[in-house]
């Protein structure tokens, strides 16, 4: 797999989405209903983290996502995906992350669909954003052996104003060289991270290895069968 995806110059904002500006009704209507509504399926989701993925169907689209998380149990967490950190961020669409232990009872065409984080982790790609290196290092030390299963709805990188077609699957890199060193130098331009120290910061976590089928469709880029919905089952 080459890395020549084009890099990412922004971000995007609500003016790229069709539509009238929100009207000071809709505003007034939607404060009223914070101030009285439950959100607590919202409130859960307590964890940030950022890291690039490609789409499954082409390897060479390789685009920077923002994961929401809440954290279901110890082995079971559940994302929002957005195309970045700031006010007006489009939700373009989820990913689900497993332990090793639940994963290993997937079944072996289900395990396709799903990628490790290993080299995601290794690699500096898959972050936590503004928390301490020493914070950051524990959670990498627990995210490192999970698999994660992630759809994208909205194809924002290739300039839909809208979600349109069908869910495509996502996966990660696996070694040195396949990522897109164009994302790294726009994340760090832009949201002031660098990555540099934080891949060093997990450097000293040991690899666990990949088990099943996991990265299934990086190690096999002609086997088209789940690399969009078209062909996956949804039910």
């Amino acid at each position: 797999m080459s890395a020549e995806s084009a890099p990412q110059t922004r971000y995007g904002s609500p003016e790229d989405v069709p539509g009238m500006p929100k009207s000071w009704s809709k505003t007034f209507m939607e404060l009223g209903a914070a101030a009285l509504q439950n959100f607590a399926p919202l409130k859960q989701h307590n964890i940030h983290l950022c890291g690039f993925a490609h789409y499954a169907s082409d390897p060479n689209r390789q685009v920077e996502l923002h994961h929401i998380c809440a954290s279901i149990n110890d082995e079971v967490i559940q994302c929002a995906v957005y195309e970045s950190e700031k006010p007006g961020a489009r939700l373009i669409g989820i990913e689900y992350v497993v332990s090793k232990r639940i994963f290993e009872t997937l079944d072996a065409e289900e395990q396709k669909l799903w990628h490790s984080h290993v080299f995601d982790v290794k690699s500096g790609s898959f972050i936590a954003p503004d928390i301490p290196l020493a914070v950051e290092h524990r959670l990498m030390e627990e995210l490192i052996s999970t698999y994660g299963k992630t759809y994208i709805l909205w194809q924002v990188d290739r300039g839909d104003k809208l979600p349109l077609g069908k869910p495509q699957l996502m996966q990660v890199a696996t070694k040195e060289g396949e990522w897109n060193p164009d994302l790294f130098a726009f994340r760090d331009q832009k949201q002031g991270y660098d990555h540099k120290p934080k891949k060093e910061n997990v450097k000293n976590i040991p690899d666990p290895g990949v088990t099943g089928n996991a990265d299934w469709f990086h190690h096999h880029p002609q086997d088209k069968t789940h690399a969009s919905s078209e062909n996956a089952k949804l039910d």
